[in-house]
């Protein structure tokens, strides 16, 4: 077996190779979509740009910030400052133009102004050094210097001055003249005559100047931060973190030691597979969470992260996608009702909120109340005497519905003898008088809401004790910390950093959210830091960036779906191999952590040995039936339990799934504009529709079609009005890992010519499977192809799915017949308070035995002791599974219905309203 410290230098050595340099040598560069050269002084220093934002006018501008809007999955918008200019000279002696920025900060659309211009906001505090250009440059201790040179919040005119210096001493024909007149920039036209005169051979060497630049380019991996990581951990002598351990298959004592963890307070009801996650969270160094499409992952996530912060622990949540991270942050602070706990990493406007919150804190703002331990102990025992009061009123009602159908048999008996007459005179009798079942339903659920607020309002309770008891013992760590967060100069940050004390800061700020790529940045690589750490996606996660997150946590819990994207390199075979042998990786282990076609999920699964530890989400809460269906049965099994159709908006009036024929042609550039120009046309359509605005997705597996599509619609008047108003989003499946559309259009654009190859491609299970599964309410599929010939089996089946078409509710599969004898009545009862009754719907694999639908609100009827099959009372279990999919459920019992039937009807009606 290879040692640790090997396997690590390994994957350190794939993910280096493996990764594009951040930054650009040239804005000419293939990589670089477009670009617009900023003119006066320096955005980051000057005094006339407040915190960052610039309007720049013109139209170029405002195409310029419309691309990145609509682009902002696969490209990033930079603005650059100081310009090298010059030849550089490769390897096998070729000449390399350099023209680019040294200095880039990432860059946000604030505000488009159509024709007139944009407004871009620039994040002066995440200073990124452009690594592509000075790896061409010089030497791992050349780039220090220069790191050394630039704060690593921001330049400075000093910092401008360190630079031209180094550079002098460093290059001989590096001209830097020009930097004497920084802080104000040269034109583009000044710019462009340099960069002239090396191209013309007028000028041999280098020339760094005052330039700078708002560009568009394709995404790229910041990996400094990663690769120092691994070293740290792969020269690390001591005991690896426990989820670090299970990964690289150590034990013992060369690991640190797994303590379980108390079971803690979440403010929601869980699924029976969610609970078990959090069980097994609390006491493995690994848990898997897989979660297929829709089925509440980042839900489960965020469950998890407050119950670890309800028993005083912290949590840091990671992924290599900045939409995953900010769902959670969401959920947490919207669905689960608790703002203000989550600490949001990496961009400067995350950090706004936190420097306010810590100026807040330390005023004594979040302070004002002394809490005593024994108000913790005292809310903590009220909630445990109201799950009490839960527990013995569900086995009220347990008791209750259990005698309902018993009375229920004894009713519907044909023939029954004298005693059981006289037992039904009797319960006739008492009936009346008795409290209905409904009722006692309706008490369990007004308990469990009660608790969920208590839980809320204990958890407020416990995060203010922690805050004040932090504050009290370590309030020169938070005063430490909020300068570290708001210096410039790298050597202060590092001074500040060094007076702060980690542990206590988190039991006062517990949960973090980090892009990987940012997590240097954020928190110190100090081993076990978190008591658990959450990496979401992890199927598009390659094992090398997630290990210092891991790195971090005593526990960890990966969750992700096999069945979707999984993360893309091009490493080659050979140099996987290579870098095997160089570190001392035996044949077994460079298959185990093969860097290409091995990603976290696929790692963790593998090793993982008992099953308890991983749980697969089963419940689907996104897509109308129709929708997911295909997906569930090609991908899952039909193991979903699909809880949609019910809802007023599944009753959208169009078809949820359907297949558009198109008369179109696929050029030789893989561009179908006759697909193109349906597609603005449906848009249109949908935008000129009055009522709530739906969300649009446009996506297309080849990404001709894609950029194709996005400059027709880049040529639309209303362009600005479909994004903002629609959240429209073009892109590949790459760009829709993670998102959701109520409407989505799918443009396969090819053609009965196209090559095998191309319909070959479409049959990627992962990549199919994230483009069929994004919608909400409509999937519209447009094709130029016969169906029934072209495409291979998975997309064939499909398309045959799609074309045959479900009308909607028609999934659900409600009884053809006519109900008969009692529950006609009962239905046709219901139906005179005005509601729609669906009879025989189900979610999941659980049946309502009659829908009742009005005014938006669905109440499902649970007919307990009715004669026939199937009436039998649903168990408690299958109650919240129900709740969950926001159907409340009436108990109403046959005795109910013979001697109370008005009385149950009002009761039915108070809960339609």
């Amino acid at each position: 077996m290879s040692s640790s410290s090997a396997i690590l230098k390994y994957l350190a050595e794939c993910y280096r190779e493996n990764g594009s340099r951040v930054g650009i040598t040239s804005i000419e560069s293939s990589r670089v979509r477009q670009h617009i050269f900023v003119e006066g002084e320096d955005l980051i220093v000057s005094d006339s740009v407040l915190d960052g934002q610039h309007f720049i006018p013109g139209k170029k501008a405002a195409n310029l910030a419309n691309q990145a809007r609509l682009y902002e999955k696969d490209r990033e918008l930079f603005y650059g400052a100081v310009f090298l200019i010059g030849n550089l000279e490769k390897d096998d002696s070729r000449r390399k133009p350099a023209f680019a920025p040294l200095i880039l900060y990432p860059v946000e659309v604030e505000k488009v102004m159509e024709d007139s211009g944009a407004e871009f906001a620039v994040d002066t505090g995440r200073r990124i050094l452009n690594y592509a250009l000075l790896e061409n440059l010089g030497d791992d201790e050349f780039i220090r210097k220069v790191e050394a040179a630039v704060d690593i919040s921001g330049h400075s005119e000093g910092c401008v001055g360190e630079l031209r210096r180094l550079f002098t001493t460093e290059f001989t024909d590096c001209a830097t003249d020009e930097l004497l007149k920084y802080p104000y920039l040269l034109k583009s036209r000044e710019l462009r005559s340099v960069l002239t005169s090396v191209e013309d051979g007028d000028s041999s060497g280098m020339h760094l100047v005052p330039g700078a630049v708002i560009f568009l380019a394709d995404k790229s991996t910041e990996m400094r931060g990663v690769l120092n990581d691994l070293e740290l951990m792969a020269n690390d002598s001591g005991k690896i973190a426990a989820p670090v351990g299970a990964l690289l298959g150590k034990s013992g004592s060369d690991v640190m030691p797994v303590y379980q963890a108390p079971e803690g307070s979440i403010p929601a009801f869980l699924s029976e597979a969610q609970n078990k996650i959090t069980a097994s969270a609390r006491e493995n160094a690994l848990t898997l969470a897989v979660g297929p499409p829709g089925t509440g992952k980042s839900f489960t996530i965020a469950a998890l992260a407050i119950e670890a912060m309800s028993r005083g622990e912290s949590v840091l949540i990671a992924s290599k996608m900045d939409h995953a991270v900010d769902v959670v942050a969401d959920k947490i602070e919207s669905a689960l009702g608790l703002p203000g706990v989550c600490v949001r990493g990496g961009r400067k406007s995350y950090f706004n909120d936190l420097k306010q919150f810590l100026e807040d804190l330390l005023s004594g703002l979040h302070t004002r109340e002394e809490i005593k331990p024994a108000r913790v102990k005292e809310g903590r025992k009220r909630l445990e005497k109201r799950a009490g009061a839960i527990a013995k009123a569900e086995e009220e009602l347990e008791r209750q519905l259990n005698r309902e159908e018993k009375y229920g048999s004894l009713l519907s008996d044909p023939d029954p003898g004298w005693f059981s007459r006289w037992r039904i005179n009797r319960i006739r009798g008492k009936a009346p008088d008795r409290e209905s079942v409904a009722a006692l339903a309706s008490r369990v659920t007004e308990l469990m809401d009660e608790q969920v607020e208590e839980t809320v309002s204990f958890l407020k309770l416990t995060r203010s004790f922690y805050l004040q008891e932090a504050l009290t013992k370590h309030r020169p760590t938070f005063q430490a910390f909020s300068k570290w967060i708001r210096a410039r100069a790298a050597h202060k940050k590092e001074e500040y950093l060094e007076n702060v004390q980690w542990k206590p800061l988190l039991n006062a700020l517990p949960i973090w959210l980090v892009n990987l790529s940012d997590l240097h940045r954020v928190i110190p690589p100090e081993k076990g830091l978190f008591s658990m750490v959450i990496i979401d996606e992890a199927s598009q996660c390659d094992i090398a960036s997630a290990m210092p997150a891991l790195h971090r946590g005593c526990r960890a819990v990966i969750t992700g779906d096999p069945r979707q994207l999984r993360h893309v390199s091009f490493l080659s075979i050979a140099r996987q191999k290579e870098f095997a042998r160089q570190f001392g990786v035996d044949e077994d282990d460079c298959e185990k952590y093969h860097f290409r076609s091995v990603s976290l999920i696929d790692l963790v699964s593998d090793a993982i040995k008992d099953q308890s530890a991983v749980t697969f989400l089963d419940e689907h809460f996104r897509s109308r039936p129709e929708i997911i269906r295909f997906s569930n049965r090609e991908f899952y099994s039909d193991r979903l339990s699909i809880m949609t159709g019910h809802r007023p908006i599944d009753r959208h009036g169009a078809r949820p799934l359907s297949l558009c024929h198109v008369e179109g042609k696929r050029s030789s550039s893989g561009v179908n504009v006759e697909e193109i120009e349906r597609l603005v046309t449906e848009v249109a359509e949908i935008a000129e529709k009055e009522g709530a605005p739906l969300s649009i997705g446009i996506l297309s597996p080849f990404r001709a079609q894609v950029d194709a599509i996005i400059k027709r619609f880049e040529k639309t008047e209303n362009l600005n009005f479909l994004l903002e108003r629609h959240d429209l989003l073009i892109g590949t499946a790459h760009s829709f890992q993670g998102e959701e559309r109520d409407i989505m259009l799918l443009s396969f654009a090819l053609d009965e010519e196209s090559p095998s190859a191309s319909f070959r491609y479409l049959e990627k299970q992962d990549v199919f499977n994230v483009s069929i599964t994004r919608a909400r309410l409509e999937n519209r599929v447009f094709i130029s192809f016969d169906r029934t010939s072209r495409p291979g089996p998975l997309v064939s089946r499909y398309l045959e799915f799609a074309e045959t078409g479900v009308e909607t509710g028609e999934a659900e599969k409600p009884s053809a017949e006519m109900p008969s004898g009692k529950i006609y009545d009962v239905r046709a009862a219901i139906q005179s308070l005005g509601c729609e009754v669906v009879r025989g719907f189900s979610v999941g694999s659980y049946p309502v035995d009659l829908l009742c639908l009005k005014d938006g609100k669905s109440v499902g009827v649970d007919l307990v002791g009715f004669p026939g099959h199937g009436f039998e009372a649903i168990n408690l279990q299958q109650h919240l599974m129900l709740r969950r999919a926001g159907i409340r459920l009436f108990p109403l019992s046959l005795v109910e219905w013979e001697t109370k039937k008005d009385k149950v009807l009002r009761e039915l009606e108070n809960w339609l309203k």
